[in-house]
């Protein structure tokens, strides 16, 4: 908490999303990497985790300062986590797939590389499902005896190095698969550029956000009181009961929140580009 509180402000940046930046020209490091379509969160694995692919080739240390590589990365993040459906389908996974096709050393941003290990191991520890490391050339391990020393062994386990369609399609469908990669699918990352209405939440702050404002702050209470009690209950039977309660609110708070969403965050690539539609 401390950290997305004080340190960096991964919720705030979320809820803002590219457009204000994009139409304001402000942080236009952070900006440069979506317009560079150098990523993009699209399909699903084997697993029914969504699939976040970064093509490497097109990122460049020298595109934006350490603090707005580090906003790209965080945002992206927060975005592939409003793709999960931990309670209706328990997908609470994401997959990365790293694509170092035609990578070069001048792709090798240490210092991003350096924070994205951190984070997945320290503040997003539950949501990886696997990271592939596609196509990597020889040139690249020198890369990796550098980076594998900040890894986590927990994140470590969940790495994955592909070469070719075969090794791919053991995680991946191959119609998912970019074509380029050998499968079949020929679309690729878009960037829809913003217009006005994308640099403000779809829904003016009403009665009913007033509303579910307030039963949102009743949830968290209730949230709290409960996890407390659960956390110090000593008698196992009570503690089961402690814990289906906390659950049950927080299958509530997930409910409350997709109906406070379009009060409070701005659309992002992926509800204008209509393929994020969010679901509990």
């Amino acid at each position: 908490m401390d950290w997305r509180m004080n340190e960096f402000s991964p919720d705030e940046w979320v809820m803002e999303g590219d457009a204000p930046s994009y139409l304001n020209g402000t942080n236009q490091g952070f900006v440069r990497g979506f317009t560079k379509e150098k990523s993009w969160i699209k399909g699903r694995d084997k697993n029914n985790n969504p699939i976040f692919t970064f093509q490497a080739k097109k990122h460049l240390t020298t595109d934006a300062s350490a603090a707005q590589h580090k906003r790209y990365a965080l945002v992206s993040i927060e975005w592939v986590r409003l793709f999960l459906q931990d309670v209706s389908e328990s997908v609470d996974n994401c997959t990365i797939l790293f694509d170092l096709t035609d990578f070069s050393l001048k792709n090798a941003d240490y210092s991003t590389i350096k924070f994205l290990a951190e984070c997945l191991e320290a503040h997003y520890p539950e949501t990886l499902g696997f990271i592939l490391i596609h196509n990597a050339p020889w040139i690249f391990s020198t890369v990796w005896n550098i980076i594998k020393n900040w890894i986590d062994p927990y994140v470590a386990a969940k790495i994955h190095f592909t070469k070719d369609l075969n090794d791919l399609c053991r995680f991946i469908d191959i119609e998912l698969i970019p074509d380029y990669l050998g499968g079949q699918d020929s679309t690729r990352g878009h960037y829809p550029i913003p217009n006005e209405e994308d640099g403000h939440p779809p829904k003016p702050k009403d009665a009913e956000y007033a509303r579910l404002k307030r039963e949102r702050d009743q949830l968290y209470c209730r949230f709290y009181e409960t996890t407390k009690k659960w956390i110090e209950s000593t008698n196992p039977a009570v503690s089961e009961l402690y814990l289906k309660d906390k659950i049950a609110l927080n299958i509530e708070l997930s409910k409350n929140y997709i109906k406070l969403d379009p009060y409070i965050r701005n659309p992002s690539i992926y509800d204008r580009d209509g393929t994020l539609a969010l679901r509990i």
